[in-house]
């Protein structure tokens, strides 16, 4: 599939997490959609003191997900709440404030992979899929403790983790299982009274934010592949781009972007697969 030069700037995360610092600094407002943080060992200072201030006397401690700054599927990740598992890495690493209040769907963490088409940088256009792949943990959900820190199939929702686990639930229906559709959850949201419209429309604004952020970096790298092109007598643009937006809500319905990934798997397993991809 093709990319447009320089998506990288969001889909890996070390760049997503600078990009979207930059922004926050001086869009607050606007760029609220990404839990806190940190690129290592660059920020490390930064990351021990929200360590410190996090804690607080008579309250859990907070918790932390670590993460490749290239990785993928789930591969190296851990989470932590202590400020020692992470000062020793050596490897190019992001830490993130772990999300403490996910909505849940029968006792369940699960995520939206948002399915977005880039058609043009300059100007920027793209198309926002209307269904999509909500994943489920395969294990009830509890609040992060020193004792389930290292369960993966109940804090994350990766796909790859999940799949081979002994709760995963394959199913025939788009509405039941370890994998759904985007549409039979959010009717499902809809029937427990949730605001599906508000939250969609967030959604949709959040990715917008999530690509202008970086569109001014796109349309300079494409004008300067563009005039190589010409030399061998390319004069149009072939260029488009699918990304696979993962979108995590919390407890008030406030979408949160997780990451980016510029090669969302085709792979199909089931039937879902072979519909919405």
């Amino acid at each position: 599939i093709n990319h447009f030069p320089g998506m990288e700037a969001i889909c890996r995360k070390n760049h997503l997490a600078r990009n979207t610092a930059r922004l926050s600094r001086r869009f607050p407002n606007d760029y609220n959609f990404m839990p806190r943080t940190w690129q290592l060992p660059a920020d490390y200072n930064d990351l021990k003191r929200a360590f410190q201030a996090a804690r607080a006397p008579g309250k859990l401690p907070p918790t932390f997900i670590a993460k490749p700054s290239q990785g993928c599927q789930g591969r190296g990740i851990f989470l932590t709440q202590q400020l020692a598992d992470i000062e020793d890495l050596q490897t190019s690493m992001v830490v993130q404030r772990y999300l403490p209040d996910p909505l849940l769907i029968d006792g369940l963490k699960f995520d939206l992979r948002v399915y977005v088409l880039v058609a043009s940088v300059n100007p920027l256009k793209i198309w926002l899929f209307d269904d999509g792949l909500a994943r489920f943990a395969t294990v009830p959900y509890a609040a992060p403790s020193p004792e389930n820190l290292a369960c993966m199939p109940m804090h994350l929702t990766n796909y790859k983790i999940n799949k081979d686990a002994p709760g995963f639930v394959h199913s025939d229906r788009e509405d039941m299982g370890s994998k759904q559709s985007i549409k039979a959850v959010l009717a499902r949201l809809r029937r427990e009274g949730a605001p599906v419209d508000q939250l969609w429309h967030e959604i949709g604004q959040i990715i917008c934010k999530t690509l202008l952020m970086i569109q001014p970096e796109l349309a300079s790298n494409l004008r300067a592949a563009m005039h190589d092109a010409a030399l061998h007598g390319v004069q149009e643009s072939p260029c488009f781009e699918v990304l696979g937006f993962d979108i995590m809500m919390d407890r008030q319905y406030r979408p949160w972007i997780l990451e980016v990934n510029h090669s969302p798997s085709f792979t199909c397993d089931q039937a879902i697969d072979l519909r919405i991809k």
